[in-house]
């Protein structure tokens, strides 16, 4: 507790309290909304099907359809694209996993309004 001093009276400043969750997603949690988390390590082994010729399965799997199809048309841009998905494949599962909390919790709020 923090104390102002002000004409040399001490008063209680007010504490910050953070938001609390509403009711609802403190009793059913995040994974209870229906909130899909993808995995890096199914992103990864769908990376690993380029070797069998399916090229781009993991960027369908992280919500980028028409870069999947490129993938998957041009054999992962030639094999250039493959490898460079291989360091980008966490910041991807990272992205796709934010926008869909995001989404979620506009969900919540305009349920809650």
């Amino acid at each position: 507790m923090m104390r102002l001093v002000r004409g040399g009276v001490g008063t209680r400043a007010a504490t910050f309290k953070p938001a609390r969750p509403s009711p609802s997603v403190r009793r059913r949690g995040m994974e209870g909304m229906g909130m899909n988390r993808k995995s890096t390590l199914a992103s990864y082994i769908l990376w690993l099907l380029c070797f069998a010729g399916i090229c781009g399965l993991h960027r369908f799997y992280l919500g980028r359809p028409w870069t999947g199809l490129l993938w998957l048309l041009t054999l992962g841009l030639l094999g250039i694209g493959q490898i460079v998905d291989l360091f980008l494949i966490p910041g991807m599962v990272r992205e796709e996993n934010l926008e869909s909390r995001i989404d979620m919790m506009e969900r919540e709020r305009g349920r809650l309004s």
